[in-house]
């Protein structure tokens, strides 16, 4: 919960300050959806993955009256063909029910998909669970040298993908 991530801040970094926790998660519960922002390429890859006749699905952690709020601001509710948010599904990744919920939405089997997530244990671990490929967007973190996984792709960028999902259909 985000007050719990405020509470934490204000405790270590600013000792005394006039705002509280639940004021700053107020404020980002808020106005966050209005400063959303896509990563680059984005149009164009759901514009490639549209052409080549990919089927298209959102899973996401968090509070549903934040990522909807996210989801709509960027358009992706139109640009997908289903999204699930953890607390309106009643379930968090790596939990491999959502996944197959998701999959069950899309009429799809596990092993034709790739799942794209920047959290190596909750997205990537948490699909190849449920036995979809997973690709790791970096998203320029830094992992600790402890952190064990094998994603089957690793993407740095939505160019990165697109390239891979054009290079797979015209071999298929």
């Amino acid at each position: 919960m985000k007050v719990e991530v405020y509470r934490q801040l204000l405790k270590e970094l600013l000792a005394s300050t006039k705002f509280s926790a639940e004021a700053l998660a107020y404020d980002y519960e808020s106005h966050f959806w209005r400063h959303a922002k896509a990563f680059d390429g984005m149009d164009t890859l759901f514009a490639t993955m549209s052409k080549l006749g990919i089927k298209t699905g959102i899973i996401t952690n968090g509070q549903t009256h934040i990522q909807l709020r996210s989801l709509l601001a960027l358009n992706l509710d139109r640009m997908v063909d289903t999204y699930l948010i953890s607390e309106s599904e009643g379930l968090r990744k790596p939990d491999t029910a959502i996944f197959q919920r998701a999959l069950d939405q899309l009429s799809v089997e596990a092993q034709e998909c790739l799942f794209v997530g920047d959290s190596p244990e909750a997205d990537v671990l948490g699909a190849q669970k449920a036995g979809l490929k997973a690709a790791w967007f970096d998203n320029g973190a830094l992992l600790s040298a402890e952190t064990e996984f094998r994603p089957e792709l690793v993407i740095h960028s939505l160019k990165d993908l697109q390239w891979h999902l054009i290079e797979v259909c015209q071999s298929a």
